[in-house]
């Protein structure tokens, strides 16, 4: 059986996610990052059976009441193992999770062991952190392609499964790096952040842009006795929040020095829906050095507190490529300066995204088909097209890949038709979402009544000014040069007339 691409996609990025450690919306009650002691055995009704059909006989790991499986395949399983590992939460949008899930908790596998499941159960949970040496340790332990077969389509039957926010997984790095494990729990807490489905902008982690209001929803029903119940969101750096449109009252605001911002909610309700809105204040994403905006929300009860999942939003910037750069950060040009441009994108999802840039450079301007990317793809350059007013349409097509940042720099020179300034107007999609429309960028043009000497790309980076007449070609001042001219034919008829007034007088 041919494993389904599908499959081989969502296996990587969960290991991608796992390296670069995704929030969890988990609400479990170890503490993430914590180490706990663990120890593992093998279960076959107390007593220890050294194969089965043809290869060793899992491990189950256990820490506290919880138990779990090994999550490295190929890894020698002879003998039973303790110590210590560090725990951290795993997000229950991975892989990994979802198969530890469905199979272990709703199809029962954990606990299924004089049927062999758990052995299948522990080979999914492995297939999802890494296929490739899955497979091969399944070959190497003579596994049937049947059995392979069904490893495979468990996963790929899991990765479609929504896990609910009461399991909470934990991937457990022993200290002495033998091999890692998975473990597991269920809580009668439940807690999840998401968009509110009537945000005007943001659902679904769309782009976003300066001046848009994003709405979220915290829920949670904790069905325990009261308590007091502790709700905090760190909002990102381009972040605000909206006075006033918190349904439960306004939070205690803290603006962090690291440029977030920390709302704080106390409630005593056992359960319900906390909905909010926050402000994009990002003129400038380029001077903010930002590509996105996001916030982090967790909830304290009962002296435990529990992360929600993360969300994210691209804010696609536009700004001048970094010097040397002719008209950086708006400064004049002159005709056969070359501007460098750069719009960065940022795909904040678990899957590729299709970007398409529309750009119109002004009457003044030529493009340089030079378009290049950080990372990803152009796939496609249209022709450029010029309107009736010289105003020229650049479009690109990139895909970005998941999780990732992409800039795209090109550059424009300035041509005989530049009067006064020239311009770059920009907007992006991504995939179907909405068009964001991205700054203007603007750049004076050199002319004789400009107060400044034009200096050269050097001369600027120096401080310095350099004599650029020649770069230059003044226009005559016609206004000073007819008053001259009067005056002197006044002076000449003055003294024309004095000479015939002479003769007269000496005449007569």
């Amino acid at each position: 059986m041919k494993i389904k691409k599908s499959v081989l996609i969502t296996v990587f990025i969960a290991i991608v996610l796992t390296l670069i450690g995704i929030g969890s919306v988990n609400a479990g009650t170890l503490t993430s990052g914590e180490s706990y002691s663990y120890y593992a055995n093998r279960h076959r009704n107390g007593a220890f059976v050294p194969y089965v059909n043809g290869d060793p006989e899992p491990l189950v790991f256990h820490v506290n009441d919880l138990i779990g499986t090994s999550i490295d395949a190929g890894v020698n399983t002879n003998a039973a193992a303790s110590g210590n590992a560090a725990l951290t939460t795993i997000s229950n949008y991975e892989t990994l999770a979802k198969v530890a899930y469905y199979w272990g908790v709703e199809q029962g596998y954990a606990s299924d062991f004089d049927n062999n499941n758990y052995k299948f159960l522990v080979r999914a949970n492995q297939y999802a952190v890494n296929a490739q040496s899955t497979t091969t340790a399944m070959h190497n332990d003579n596994w049937s392609s049947e059995d392979i077969a069904r490893v495979q389509s468990m996963v790929e039957t899991a990765s479609n499964v929504t896990v609910p926010s009461t399991f909470t997984a934990y991937r457990g790095v022993p200290n002495d790096d033998t091999q890692n494990f998975i473990v597991w729990e269920t809580t009668s807490f439940t807690a999840k952040k998401e968009y509110n489905c009537d945000s005007p902008s943001g659902f679904n982690n769309s782009i976003v842009k300066n001046g848009d209001t994003i709405i979220y929803d915290i829920t949670w029903n904790h069905g325990g006795q009261s308590t007091t119940i502790i709700i905090k969101d760190v909002l990102s750096q381009g972040l605000t929040y909206v006075e006033g449109s918190a349904n439960i009252g306004d939070p205690t605001v803290t603006k962090n020095t690291d440029g977030t911002t920390t709302l704080t909610w106390t409630t005593t309700n056992q359960s319900g829906t906390l909905t909010y809105s926050v402000k994009v204040e990002a003129s400038n994403p380029c001077s903010m050095g930002i590509n996105k905006v996001q916030n982090n929300a967790s909830i304290t009860v009962d002296n435990n507190t529990y992360q929600l999942e993360k969300l994210e939003n691209p804010l696609p910037s536009k700004c001048y490529a970094p010097q040397p750069n002719d008209g950086y950060n708006g400064q004049k040009v002159k005709i056969g300066d070359d501007i460098k441009y750069q719009i960065t994108l940022t795909n904040v999802k678990n899957e590729v995204v299709t970007a398409t840039v529309i750009d119109i450079i002004s009457k003044g301007l030529t493009y340089n088909r030079d378009a290049v990317v950080s990372a990803g793809q152009i796939t496609n350059i249209a022709t450029p097209e010029e309107d009736s007013k010289k105003n020229t349409k650049l479009q690109f097509t990139i895909t970005l890949p998941a999780r990732s940042t992409v800039v795209l720099s090109y550059s424009a020179k300035v041509n005989n038709n530049a009067a006064v300034k020239v311009l770059n107007n920009a907007n992006v999609r991504y995939d179907n979402d909405r068009s964001v429309t991205l700054n203007q960028l603007e750049n004076p043009i050199y002319t004789s009544s400009n107060s400044v000497t034009p200096t050269t790309q050097d001369d600027t980076q120096n401080n310095t000014q350099t004599d650029t007449s020649s770069k230059t070609i003044p226009a005559p001042d016609t206004g000073s040069n007819v008053l001259v001219l009067g005056i002197a034919s006044g002076l000449a008829l003055v003294g024309v007339g004095g000479y015939f007034i002479y003769k007269k007088i000496k005449k007569s």
